[in-house]
C-alpha cells in the first residue's frame, strides 16, 4: 500500500500484516508515541516492499521498530518499542547474498549513465535514481534527524561524468555524513537504504 501523507496510525492500517501475529505496543511505545507530533505523517511510500520491511521501515520514520515475541499461549506477537530499545529489533533490510555478485543481484545499479549534477537537491537526486533505476530507496529519516542533518537543505554538485547508479548513490551521501547500504527485503527483493555514515558502517 502507499502509506506516504498518512499518520502512524493511518500507515500501520494500511499494512497487510498477518491477523494471526497481532501489533501490540509495548507500554514504553505507547508513552513514546504521545510524544510524537500528531500532524507528523511518513514522507515516503514503502510500496513493493515485503510487509516485514515495510513495517519496520514505517515503525522506524516514528522513532519506533518491533520485534516477534512468543506469548504465554505459544503466540507469536509484533511487539512494538522505541527504536532507541530495540538492540534486536526487526531490521530495515537484510543483507544481500554474500556468494553472489551485487552486479548480479541489482543490475540497475550497476548501469552506466551520464551524469551533470550543479547544486542539485539531494532528495531530486535519490528521487530520479530510484524512478531511472525502478530500484525502491528508502530514507531513515529518524536517523538522519537524531544526527541534526537537515536532509531536505543539502545539495549535491558532480561533473559531468559517466558512472553507476550505485556509486552516484554513495558519492552523493558520503560528504554529508550519509551512506548507502543496498540491502534487501524479506521476500529478497533489493532496494537501497540511505540512512547515517554511522549506520552504514555499523
Amino acid at each position: 500500500a502507499d502509506t506516504q501523507g498518512l499518520a502512524l496510525e493511518a500507515a500501520l492500517g494500511k499494512l497487510s500484516l498477518p491477523e494471526k501475529h497481532p501489533l501490540r505496543m509495548t507500554p514504553e511505545a505507547q508513552r513514546f508515541a504521545r510524544t510524537l507530533d500528531p500532524s507528523k505523517t511518513l514522507r515516503q511510500s514503502t510500496r513493493g516492499l515485503s510487509a516485514g520491511t515495510a513495517l519496520a521501515a514505517t515503525l522506524g520514520e516514528f522513532g519506533l521498530t518491533f520485534k516477534p515475541l512468543r506469548t504465554p499461549d505459544s503466540q507469536i506477537e509484533l511487539a512494538v518499542s522505541p527504536r532507541e530499545d530495540g538492540q534486536d529489533a526487526w531490521p530495515i533490510g537484510w543483507p544481500l547474498d554474500p556468494d553472489k555478485p551485487q552486479g548480479q543481484l541489482v543490475p540497475a545499479l550497476f548501469k552506466i549513465v551520464p551524469v551533470n549534477l550543479d547544486d542539485v537537491p539531494l532528495t531530486d537526486v535519490l528521487t530520479a535514481a530510484a524512478e531511472a533505476s525502478a530500484v525502491p530507496i528508502v530514507i531513515d529519516h529518524h536517523a538522519i534527524e537524531a544526527e541534526g542533518i537537515e536532509l531536505s537543505e543539502l545539495k549535491v554538485t558532480v561533473p559531468s561524468r559517466k558512472t553507476t547508479w550505485g556509486l552516484l548513490l554513495k558519492q552523493v551521501t558520503f560528504p554529508h555524513k550519509l551512506g548507502r547500504r543496498i540491502v534487501a527485503d524479506d521476500a529478497g527483493k533489493p532496494f537501497v537504504l540511505i540512512t547515517t555514515l554511522k549506520q552504514t558502517l555499523k
